[in-house]
């Protein structure tokens, strides 16, 4: 059986009845009932701010540091608590010792009052996440505000809102960030990227110097030449990752055109329709490479793979097997393989050769099949295949000789049955597994099931068991199981 919840801590304990109380007294001072955003407007924020220094000082003086912290990460997290609520939260348990802050998802109008809030007191910010927020027009002095005056920050997470004006204060003021993430912020130019490299006499800024990761790019954004990128790994020395920018092997074959240009710190590269040039410009330019995504390569570039012998991830898309896996057997230790739009026959015998994998994903591609039956997939602890065609004996050998298996995702599950099924559960060949989601499975009845949970111990996760062959009754039956056993699983139902 699935194992049971564990017993909270008292730490846990005491958080979740400091957000009870918390959540009580805000709702019983704003008279809140069902309809709570809506009477935030009744109340003006200074009827809404009356109390808030009286909760304050009582905080203030009976909650650590660390557990008032957890408390307003514990509230923020919920998504389907009010919005003045968790609003609230900000104003009362925020303060100038708070070390990140992650507000997650609130209407646009509550965005200006949170940032006003956070500005006056940032003074021990470490990191900050507005992934959700969406500040535009006038309303953008306030995040300049942020960046200026929060001087401690070491990680910005400011996807899709960045521009040019606040990469300039960024660059200037935050001297310590070595995490900034700007993906997809559609309003960055070449001249953002020259505003957070020099100030305005012409000088180096200080970031340049603690900045390991800028994650960059992503489907919207064109607008940054990779020459004017290798400005930013020349200043930047220490950067080891660029995030989506698909541009890398252009970016990397300027600076090994350049004898100028030192080989870089990057450990990731992300880069589409790769040329055979740029492939060995990667290898010279990022000695120290780990992890690659090489989007429509061309085959003259898979071919060389076989430079990247130290690689530990490899994603690839649109390219043919039959390239791929000759010199990708030189990278003895890879442990992550993402195949996407891979055309021909997926060999799972050549996989098998990857001795220390852990990680195998393969999306839409045509088919996987095995030449033999001979290997083990001793390190394998997460395997996903979805839109891809593939037999009964290619699945029930993994099933069989993946004993760490922890996720298992599969897009269907062939025709095997209870009858194969039960008996590699009974000899512990999937002990290990603690995520199982099969979105079509027509012949696991419940007696797969039962064994399912008997056979595995750690399972946390089951999902998209609709298209099983199953009954609404027993499907209603396993979640009536799964919420009132005290399991410490999560069931994902989609039957209706």
């Amino acid at each position: 059986m699935p194992k049971l919840k564990d017993v909270p801590s008292l730490y846990s304990l005491a958080i979740d009845v400091l957000e009870d109380e918390f959540v009580q007294f805000v709702k019983e001072e704003l008279c809140l009932q069902s309809d709570e955003d809506q009477l935030f407007c009744i109340y003006s924020p200074e009827i809404f701010s009356s109390y808030v220094e009286m909760v304050k000082s009582l905080v203030l003086t009976n909650v650590p540091v660390v557990a008032r912290q957890d408390l307003l990460d514990h509230i923020l997290k919920k998504m389907d608590m009010s919005s003045t609520v968790r609003y609230a939260a900000v104003e009362i348990l925020y303060e100038s010792d708070c070390k990140r802050f992650i507000p997650g998802t609130f209407p646009q109008s509550y965005h200006p009052m949170i940032l006003s809030k956070v500005i006056s007191e940032c003074q021990s910010l470490k990191f900050i996440d507005l992934t959700y927020f969406w500040v535009r027009g006038t309303d953008k002095r306030y995040l300049s505000q942020l960046f200026s005056n929060a001087r401690n920050l070491t990680s910005i997470v400011i996807p899709q809102i960045c521009d040019d004006a606040l990469l300039s204060v960024i660059g200037k003021c935050c001297s310590n960030v070595s995490f900034l993430d700007i993906q997809n912020s559609v309003n960055v130019t070449e001249t953002g990227i020259d505003n957070l490299i020099f100030s305005d006499n012409g000088s180096v800024n200080s970031i340049c110097m603690s900045l390991v990761v800028f994650k960059i790019g992503g489907p919207r954004l064109t607008a940054i030449s990779p020459s004017k990128m290798t400005f930013l790994l020349k200043f930047a020395p220490f950067l080891s990752n660029l995030g989506p920018y698909a541009y890398c092997g252009r970016l990397l074959g300027i600076m090994n055109e350049d004898l100028k240009h030192q080989p870089t710190n990057l450990y990731y590269v992300h880069d589409t329709y790769t040329t055979d040039n740029q492939m060995i410009a990667i290898e010279k330019m990022a000695p120290q490479l780990k992890g690659v995504y090489f989007d429509t390569p061309s085959d003259e570039a898979v071919s060389h793979l076989s430079l990247f012998k130290g690689l530990m991830k490899l994603k690839i898309r649109k390219a043919f097997w039959i390239d791929i896996f000759v010199p990708a057997l030189q990278m003895e230790n890879l442990q992550i393989l993402e195949l996407i739009n891979i055309h021909g026959n997926i060999d799972l015998a050549h996989i098998g050769k990857f001795w220390h994998l852990q990680k195998l994903v393969i999306y839409h591609c045509d088919r996987l099949v095995s030449s033999d039956f001979t290997y083990h997939f001793k390190n394998l602890n997460f395997l996903e295949i979805y839109y891809t065609e593939y037999f009964d004996n290619v699945l029930l050998h993994i099933l069989t000789h993946s004993q760490n298996l922890e996720h298992l995702s599969l897009g269907y599950f062939g025709t095997i049955s209870d009858e194969e099924l039960i008996p590699i559960l009974s000899f512990d060949k999937l002990i290990n597994l603690e995520k199982l989601w099969i979105a079509r499975a027509e012949f696991l009845s419940w007696m797969s099931v039962a064994a399912i949970l008997d056979y595995c111990p750690k399972l946390k996760s089951i999902g998209r068991m609709e298209n099983w062959n199953l009954t609404k009754g027993e499907l209603e039956k396993f979640g009536e199981m799964a919420r009132f056993s005290n399991w410490d699983l999560l069931f994902w139902e989609f039957f209706s």
